[in-house]
């Protein structure tokens, strides 16, 4: 039994437990030193996020020069942009002027992709244009910048009259695969990519002795083209006296953030096709609006690199661009990748992009 000077009294309890709770006050101070906390950290969260896509957004360009490096040491040349928005990838068509498909098509056998570019392949029309409508909805990690989408589809609306598989029929609703990332066409977008140069006639493909080196030399930019994938295009190093470390293959391409789901919004016109289709804004994009003297290119316009932007007055829709806060990423002839700063000189940028002006410069 306990003596009495032992025993708690019950004034005793209250007591140890009022001194062992918080206060009110106490917990707002607690919270509030938690809320700081978080806001100090979440900012160095979100900043380490984005240098992870950042990296990998490079490293998919990394993988596509490595791409084209070998398609050039296979083929003796740089992979071709194909040859207009209405047309598709035909694994019958081998590879340079005589292929349809763009240069996304033509590097998938050197970025894991072989297996997409022999669908069709052997098949009679009917089964070809199967394989190759769905062969426009196959997705690839490498060509989309996760800093601003994952993988994403659109429809494509088809009620253009049929050429190949990317308008196999009138008012058929197909499913096309997105990309972030656009070749260098030069330093000039005249030329491309309206109604008139959509690409050779209907049935092209299947005429026996069709001259489609005929076809190019007719259109109105394939002669001046100064980049190294456009419609048409056979590119070889011969081809680049700036140098393969001085001359844009491809990069990013800028794009409105309304654009990004893939529905197909008002004014995404370049960004509404499949990355397997021919020569178009939705794959290639330019430096600059100007074919002057290169002594002194004037270019037009401010077709610098830029950050994605809702409002598109400029019509930006045509040039390279980022969802990045420093820069675009390009990925140069020699497989290297440069970040271009947005504030680029515009006339270094659009030299970059001319593979044969004679101007050398070096790299922002």
């Amino acid at each position: 039994m306990q003596s009495p000077s032992t025993r708690h009294r019950p004034q005793d309890t209250k007591r140890f437990v009022r001194e062992a709770a918080f206060t009110l006050v106490e917990l707002l101070v607690v919270i509030a030193i938690i809320g700081i906390l978080i806001a100090l950290l979440l900012p160095a969260v979100q900043a380490a996020r984005e240098a992870g896509r950042f990296l990998q957004c490079k490293n998919n360009l990394k993988q596509i020069g490595l791409a084209s490096s070998n398609h050039l040491s296979t083929q003796r040349r740089f992979p071709t942009a194909g040859w207009g928005w209405s047309w598709v990838g035909d694994a019958d068509r081998g590879y340079g002027i005589n292929q349809p498909g763009g240069w996304i098509y033509n590097i998938l056998p050197f970025i894991d992709g072989g297996p997409i570019r022999t669908l069709g392949k052997g098949m009679s029309s009917a089964d070809k244009y199967d394989d190759q409508a769905k062969m426009q909805s196959i997705v690839l990690p490498y060509f989309n910048c996760p800093t601003r989408r994952g993988v994403t589809k659109v429809s494509i609306n088809t009620g253009q009259p049929p050429f190949n598989a990317a308008f196999k029929g009138i008012g058929q609703t197909l499913k096309g695969a997105l990309t972030d990332y656009a070749s260098n066409a030069g330093s000039n977008s005249f030329g491309c990519c309206d109604g008139r140069n959509q690409g050779p006639p209907t049935g092209s493909d299947q005429m026996t002795g069709y001259d489609i080196t005929a076809y190019f030399r007719m259109t109105p930019y394939w002669a001046g083209s100064t980049g190294i994938m456009f419609g048409g295009s056979t590119i070889t190093i011969r081809q680049i006296p700036d140098g393969l470390s001085k001359t844009y293959l491809a990069g990013e391409k800028q794009m409105q953030p309304h654009c990004y789901d893939g529905m197909m919004a008002v004014n995404c016109q370049a960004d509404d096709q499949s990355m397997y289709q021919g020569y178009d804004w939705d794959t290639s994009r330019w430096a600059g609006e100007g074919a002057l003297p290169v002594s002194n290119p004037i270019i037009g316009s401010d077709a610098r690199p830029s950050r994605d932007i809702e409002s598109d007055t400029l019509g930006r829709d045509k040039y390279f661009g980022s969802a990045h806060a420093s820069g675009c990423n390009l990925v140069m002839c020699d497989g290297s990748v440069q970040t271009i700063p947005f504030t680029v000189d515009a006339q270094v940028h659009w030299k970059l992009s001319n593979r044969k002006d004679g101007i050398q410069v070096s790299l922002p």
